[in-house]
């Protein structure tokens, strides 16, 4: 971990690598049939925190991860600032909501921190309460936004 941060943000920017106190991949569930994560076997990646030593590291991380498309192993990754057991709940909030709109083979993705983004008529909709998403797509077809 030490030396991937150098090799996606440029070692120039790291001339030495950060000072990483802990990190670890966060605990996950069954894996999800249909998604073909980074093993092939239908699990979803697996984010990984990490603490850093200095907290100037951490901020120069950030604004450096805001500026780029980060890439490794041909895959985008995503660097956040927070992905607490509290923020885990409340995105799990919505996974009710995320299987009926895969059933619906409709697009939506759930955006940091906790906003789930659904492509309705070509147009966005976003929901940051899972309750006010449910309501919208489990009410009766003529309520519901798919049909506008």
């Amino acid at each position: 971990m030490t030396q991937l941060i150098p090799q996606l943000l440029g070692r120039e920017n790291f001339p030495f690598p950060p000072t990483i106190e802990r990190a670890h991949r966060s605990p996950t569930t069954t894996p999800q049939s249909g998604f073909a994560g980074a093993r092939g076997d239908g699990s979803k990646p697996r984010p990984m925190l990490i603490k850093l030593l200095n907290f100037q590291d951490k901020v120069k991380i950030l604004r450096l991860a805001k500026d780029k498309k980060l890439m490794f192993k041909d895959k985008q990754i995503h660097i956040f600032p927070d992905f607490s057991a509290e923020l885990t709940r409340k995105r799990r909030s919505f996974d009710a909501v995320k299987r009926k709109l895969r059933d619906l083979n409709m697009k939506y993705s759930l955006r940091y921190p906790c906003t789930l983004s659904v492509m309705v008529d070509g147009k966005s909709q976003r929901f940051t309460c899972h309750k006010a998403a449910e309501s919208a797509f489990f009410t009766s077809p003529i309520n519901s936004p798919m049909q506008n």
